[in-house]
């Protein structure tokens, strides 16, 4: 390099694509953080190609979360990232806040569904406040209605035959999502229910050997290890299971992956109704997030307390969030 000459930076030196590839592998708050190096690198990240890559990523990782709080400050949202798991660290970071009181529907990707005060719902990234106003659909409640962004009409699919449980059972795999319903609003009998973004066609999955004896057997859904998975509870010992099917269609690719036993973290046990409720249907308590790639189960108690539980010593360890409910995955 000639006396007097600027020296060039690492944009400068490397390829592009060496330099997403790195960017890539950061952790996301790491990834944000790195938007304040230059102009160059925040145009760069803010790059969609980047952006999908990173998500790729992430996939093979332990999975980050968004946690909303919901009794002690209302719409204020945390930051949890399991990205450094496996040598006992986690990131915790509190995300700014929106001009207007939102309220949480829904999530994929990091990125949030919400409605505000007036009903009016938006699609945000909950890191860059950047949102989207979608059109307000026709309301039907039998009827399945489709809005791709950037068009400016809700698509109507027709009616659908299933009655849906509360949103808490379902997830998003493998470009499907997943939900637990009903034949109908008069039946207790649990269905688990797929519908395929590329087709746009719904499909009733077959479950488990667990659920022959009793319909009311699968709970909740989750995602273990890419694979969709059921919580499947039984009242008489209170234990409770977690089913991941490898194959649709093929009942016989339901596997039995893990057993929970009972437990309660110390930070509910004060509460007069939880004990009780402990006793009366203690299925109700805790839902299962996810599995981390350390072999950890990620649990949730009530909306109020996360736990890790370690199957190999069937150990429970109390997380420090309380009174938060799992916004996004």
């Amino acid at each position: 390099m000639r006396k007097g000459q600027p020296e060039a930076n690492m944009t400068d030196r490397l390829p592009r694509e060496i330099i997403v590839n790195i960017l890539s592998l950061l952790p996301l708050t790491s990834l944000l953080n790195s938007k304040l190096v230059c102009r160059a690198w925040r145009t760069l990240i803010q790059d969609p190609f980047l952006i999908r890559k990173h998500l790729d990523e992430a996939a093979g990782n332990d999975p980050s979360f968004v946690l909303e709080s919901i009794r002690t400050i209302p719409d204020q949202r945390y930051f949890i990232d399991f990205f450094d798991h496996s040598e006992g660290k986690m990131i915790s970071k509190k995300l700014p806040g929106f001009p207007t009181t939102m309220h949480l529907v829904d999530s994929c990707d990091g990125l949030l569904c919400l409605h505000d005060t007036s009903r009016t719902v938006f699609i945000c990234n909950p890191f860059t406040r950047v949102y989207v106003k979608l059109r307000k659909p026709v309301k039907c409640p039998t009827v399945v209605q489709i809005l791709t962004i950037g068009t400016p009409f809700w698509r109507n699919l027709g009616t659908v035959p299933y009655h849906f449980y509360p949103s808490r059972s379902k997830t998003f795999v493998n470009g499907r999502f997943h939900w637990l319903s009903r034949p109908n609003k008069y039946t207790k009998a649990s269905l688990l229910i797929s519908f395929d973004l590329e087709t746009e066609q719904f499909q009733e999955v077959t479950k488990a050997d667990c659920c022959c004896a009793s319909d009311m057997c699968f709970r909740q859904l989750t995602v273990v290890r890419g694979c969709p998975s059921a919580g499947a509870f039984h009242g008489d010992d209170e234990r409770s299971e977690i089913w991941v099917i490898k194959e649709y269609g093929v009942k016989e690719s339901w596997i039995k992956e893990f057993t929970i036993g009972t437990y309660l973290p110390p930070t509910l046990i004060a509460q007069r109704e939880i004990r009780q409720l402990r006793y009366s249907n203690p299925n109700l308590l805790v839902q299962v997030l996810c599995v981390l790639k350390s072999g950890e189960i990620l649990l949730e108690f009530l909306s109020s307390a996360l736990v890790l539980y370690d199957p190999q010593y069937e150990t429970f360890k109390e997380l420090g969030f309380w009174k938060c409910v799992i916004a996004s995955k």
